[in-house]
């Protein structure tokens, strides 16, 4: 074989050779190029994963402190209502033992007062608990003193039907159109949110 064949075959040899290694430098490149995206798209993967993990985790935590939060708030509500309730009770014992005392006459006395001077006077009716019919009130005293303060003739009695209170009075007008309600569950029940406002800024605040 010549020398001139024998150059030809070398540089065919040299020139795959060479484009033998640029394809597998190119395969390598791509070869590596994959991989990398890959890694970087595993680790973007395991990043939001790992967020979306902390988010829920953080979510749940929230609406575990804000479940707390609120049943501790209802606790807390729970509890003033009920020291609240048991200081009405309390109020409703003292007033008991009032009523069975020499003072409620007097107490009786100013609540015909007060309703037969919010009714303006006139022909007036009252109506008292059963258990408290018997109570000497000295209505012609009071008719005389409402008369002589608002300028109306003024005449009270007794209506033998009684109320269901525990003590009190209902005082109206003859025709029954017009009344007022001073029986202590009334007047407890008007005072309520006064009286409940008290409480809780003397037991809470």
């Amino acid at each position: 074989m010549s020398s001139g064949i024998n150059n030809i075959i070398e540089k065919i040899i040299q020139q795959a050779e060479k484009e033998a290694e640029k394809i597998i430098s190119e395969a390598n490149a791509y070869k590596n190029k994959k991989i990398n995206e890959a890694k970087q798209e595993g680790e973007q993967l395991l990043q939001k994963t790992i967020e979306l993990l902390e988010k829920q985790e953080k979510s749940e935590l929230n609406k575990a402190k804000s479940a707390a939060l609120l049943n501790s708030k209802h606790q807390l509500l729970k509890t003033k209502e009920k020291v609240i309730e048991e200081t009405f009770n309390v109020a409703k014992e003292k007033i008991s033992k009032i009523i069975s005392s020499d003072r409620y006459k007097e107490i009786l006395t100013k609540f015909i007062e007060e309703g037969a001077i919010a009714l303006n006077g006139g022909k007036l009716v009252i109506q008292l608990p059963k258990q408290h019919k018997e109570i000497d009130v000295d209505l012609k005293s009071i008719a005389t003193k409402v008369q002589k303060q608002i300028g109306t003739d003024t005449t009270i009695e007794i209506d033998p039907n009684p109320i269901k209170a525990m003590g009190g009075v209902i005082i109206r007008n003859k025709d029954n159109t017009k009344w007022v309600d001073n029986t202590i569950e009334a007047r407890l029940e008007r005072y309520d949110k006064h009286i409940r406002t008290k409480v809780t800024s003397i037991l809470f605040d």
